[in-house]
């Protein structure tokens, strides 16, 4: 009789081996962290990868067990939509998942599974299932298959043996190449590095598979260089914000959420806290008096995003706090310090001139820290008693957007209606700046009537902020209605989610027409021409637009995951949902990298948020505005329509691009 026992000893030990590379603490040299982190990214593949990966090879070889019916399994992150999928896919699934994993089966392991995976997903079906009888006919099929031996044989485990089917040697040696391609495939499970790399012209660098651009999209020699720019950035976790942020972790309990009625909201509150301490405790492991780099890498829109996981200096605001610039620098203007510090105290709304004001009316308070109310805030505070000690500082001053993707549709129009909300255009240093998201709950209280008039009295930007930027970026009305159902839900407050929409749409027709005019224009054009993929030109990156969508069951149960094998076909719909963001993202990012490599120093980007040092803000801040001028100065609806093989009849409006030159809220 057969012994299965071993039947993972191969992949057990070649996993093994690869895992011993990595916990080199030291990381001595730039070759030392790239292996490591590259030895990191295999050891997180393992048996559930394998599992996942080759499910669908097997499930296609079995018949259906039960008669077809869709079920939804429950899913505990609220983030996500409840997906439906095929009921025999999902037994099948289970069955087969455990049999990768192990290397063998039998009827009760898999009638324990499917007990198992049905209750824990939460699965309703019409139909009453044997479990009993599913699991002897998926033997049978595995066996017809040829997926596992014909006959039973041993397998040893906690002290007994037992009888079970193992997989035939042709599909154990599958298994194999299954997880050694996995591997050699495998991306590098990225940190905060002690060495930068850089960027090749050929696209690769000194970490094995990872790649600079996802997608066909291709970077020119100007893109390299910023990204590089981006890459030998140095920073410096802030010892004084990393003591109090390992206070806030042992007091954690003290911190935690409030609940409300809502069983879905208290759902989402808590994997919101868990997720933050998560993020919290894995900065705490970083080391002190160390310079740490991040390699950064691209979407195929061009959207750069430092690498790390959430432990990186543009996440939650405590990592937006923890990090500094590796150097300090000396402030002898504290214009652009005293702007970061109001900005981080919520006075953000004022004028540059009051925000600098306001640090003056209330330094004695900011100087001790008595004013701040989170952590951001707090490096803040911490910055203008370094300054005063010691005249230096090593602060990350951001400078943000204001409706960033509405600034580019504004621009591209050349419509005033919607830029003077926008502020990209002519204004001093006493003006407010405008906020579309307040513009916008204001002429929508207006339009409204009842709860939901109510509702804007009582919520302003914050019910407007979430539709206005997801509008933008191609959000259909359903999408809208539920942003703005959970919205409500959240904040304890019953209004028809319908109206409260409607009424937003409305008043954007009003005030910000160029917001959606883009959008309707591209879908219109698309609807009538259907384009499988699309080329243009975003400056200093080619981008290749183009979504494929595949045939297969999608199999997301909280236990299992599988795919089926499927054909990927071009998705037509989603490359005409998504042209209009698609464009803008790709014109903003190629902004940034303009930004880069105009400016002196580093900096610390991410979309629509620049960081600079503290005796940079101004400078950063001119440096924003000739960038975006010299990018909208030709005709950029024109480039997409072109793209497109659209003709196209400039319908520009009054706004003078110039101005953007003048308008110092563009990014404040």
């Amino acid at each position: 009789m057969n012994n299965f026992t071993n039947m993972n000893s191969k992949i057990a030990q070649a996993h093994a081996d690869l895992s011993v590379i990595g916990d080199n603490d030291t990381r001595a040299t730039l070759e030392i962290e790239c292996a490591e982190m590259y030895s990191r990214g295999q050891a997180r593949l393992y048996m559930n990868d394998l599992a996942a990966s080759m499910s669908g090879t097997f499930i296609a070889k079995l018949n259906d067990v039960v008669t077809e019916e869709e079920i939804t399994p429950y899913i505990t992150d609220s983030s996500k939509k409840p997906t439906p999928q095929s009921l025999n896919g999902s037994l099948k699934m289970v069955a087969v998942y455990s049999l990768i994993q192990s290397g063998y089966t039998n009827a009760q392991t898999i009638e324990t599974a499917l007990v198992n995976w049905f209750e824990q997903d939460g699965i309703n079906t019409e139909q009453e299932l044997c479990f009993t009888s599913i699991a002897a006919d998926l033997i049978e099929q595995l066996k017809v298959a040829e997926l596992v031996e014909q006959e039973e044989g041993q397998a040893f485990l906690e002290g007994a043996y037992f009888n079970v089917y193992g997989l035939t040697a042709e599909y154990n040696e599958l298994r194999f190449t299954y997880m050694s391609n996995m591997w050699n495939k495998s991306e590098p499970k990225m940190t905060p590095m002690r060495h930068p790399v850089t960027w090749k012209t050929d696209g690769t660098c000194e970490l094995p598979n990872l790649k600079l651009v996802k997608g066909k999209s291709k970077p020119k020699l100007a893109f390299i260089e910023a990204i590089n720019k981006m890459n030998h950035t140095g920073y410096r976790i802030n010892t004084a914000i990393r003591a109090e942020l390992e206070l806030w972790i042992e007091n954690e309990a003290e911190h935690a959420p409030e609940m409300v009625d809502d069983e879905k909201v208290n759902r989402s509150l808590e994997a919101k806290h868990d997720a933050k301490c998560a993020i919290i405790m894995d900065l705490l492991e970083l080391p002190i008096n160390e310079t740490f780099y991040f390699a950064h890498t691209s979407d195929w829109r061009g959207r750069v995003y430092p690498r790390g996981g959430l432990t990186q200096y543009q996440s939650i605001k405590e990592a937006k706090a923890i990090f500094d610039f590796a150097k300090e620098v000396e402030i002898k203007d504290t214009t652009g310090l005293y702007i970061q510090v109001a900005n981080a105290h919520d006075m953000d709304k004022v004028s540059i001139n009051d925000r600098i004001q306001w640090v003056k009316d209330n330094h004695a308070e900011l100087m001790a820290g008595t004013l701040a109310n989170n952590f951001y805030a707090k490096r803040a505070a911490l910055a203008l008693r370094e300054v005063a000690e010691t005249g230096k500082t090593a602060i990350i001053c951001h400078i943000d957007g204001t409706c960033n993707g509405t600034q580019w549709t504004a621009a591209m129009y050349r419509d005033t209606k919607t830029g003077e909300h926008v502020n990209i255009m002519k204004a001093d240093l006493s003006d407010l700046p405008r906020d579309l998201y307040g513009v916008i709950a204001e002429a929508a209280e207006k339009l409204a009537t009842g709860k939901e008039r109510a509702a804007f009295i009582k919520f302003g930007r914050g019910l407007t902020k979430t539709p206005i930027m997801t509008l933008g970026y191609g959000a259909s009305e359903q999408t809208l209605i539920k942003g703005v159902t959970e919205y409500l839900r959240e904040n304890e407050f019953k209004a028809d989610s319908k109206k409260v929409v409607k009424a937003i749409m409305t008043a954007i027709k009003r005030k910000a027409p160029s917001l959606i005019r883009l959008t309707n224009n591209l879908k219109r054009i698309l609807k009538a021409n259907p384009m499988h993929k699309l080329n243009w030109s975003a400056y200093d990156l080619e981008v290749v637009c183009q979504y494929l969508t595949t045939e297969h069951m999608d199999l997301k149960g909280n236990s299992y995951t599988a795919k089926l094998l499927g054909k990927a076909l071009p998705d037509e719909e989603a490359l005409r949902r998504g042209i209009s963001p698609n464009y803008v993202h790709s014109l903003d990012s190629a902004h940034v990298r303009a930004i880069v490599r105009e400016s002196k120093v580093g900096l610390s980007c991410i979309h629509d948020s620049i960081g600079c040092p503290a005796n940079m803000v101004m400078e950063t801040n001119k440096i924003i505005r000739t960038t975006f001028h010299h990018i909208n100065k030709i005709d950029l609806v024109e480039n997409i329509y072109n793209a497109l093989g659209a003709n196209y009849t400039a319908q520009n409006g009054e706004l003078d691009i110039n101005e953007v030159l003048e308008s110092p809220y563009i990014f404040s």
